[in-house]
């Protein structure tokens, strides 16, 4: 590598860092100006790496998540699917001890960006190692709602929105994630059975 490769590397992730550390700092709107002020780039040297705010904070999501990671308590990393699916009261939990930081990366991925965290992409693998059975799409669509009900999200539309106490919560979320798992469970039998008939 460069000299020069060296130091364009280098500029992009202080920008990036700073960019992290002012959403992660701010309660407000993070503006460019202010990305280039902490990073101590022009304008136009920042618009050169990210050519869009969307661009920036795309790459910010990631960063976002890792923090959520590291605060994430060792029961929230789970072996298997079922283990997941068992969880869902670590994940509210979670969810309430790390409420902003949550806000925070709901705030990033939402608005700015389409980011996929490494810890989704993990979850889809144990969902397929449990669900092989059934259609891609079918698949795609019934992990996005597991996902949705049983991450720490949950906690800022069930308990702050909906205004239910940590114990309604946690009963309501293990009887849905129940339910969904359940009728998952149902259909992927049901196309192994088909697939087996049609040998």
């Amino acid at each position: 590598m460069t000299l020069r490769q060296r130091q364009t590397d280098l500029t992009r992730q202080t920008i990036l860092q700073a960019a992290t550390d002012l959403f992660l700092e701010e309660d407000g709107e993070v503006s460019m100006q202010n990305v280039a002020d902490r990073a101590g780039v022009s304008h136009r040297t920042l618009y050169r790496h990210f050519p869009s705010r969307g661009d920036l904070f795309n790459e910010v999501g990631p960063q976002i998540d890792a923090a959520l990671e590291a605060a994430a308590p060792e029961d929230y990393r789970v072996e298997n699917f079922d283990h997941y699916v068992a969880n869902v009261g670590v994940s509210l939990r979670f969810g309430a001890a790390n409420a902003t930081l949550i806000r925070k990366a709901l705030t990033a991925s939402v608005r700015d960006g389409q980011w996929r965290t490494d810890r989704d992409e993990g979850y889809w693998r144990l969902f397929r190692e449990r669900f092989p059975n059934l259609d891609e799409d079918e698949a795609r669509g019934d992990f996005a709602m597991v996902r949705h009900l049983s991450g720490s999200t949950i906690y800022i539309f069930a308990v702050e929105r909906f205004e239910l106490d940590m114990e309604q919560a946690e009963t309501a979320l293990e009887r849905a994630v129940g339910a969904v798992v359940k009728d998952i469970e149902r259909r992927d039998r049901a196309a192994s059975k088909n697939r087996e008939g049609s040998k």
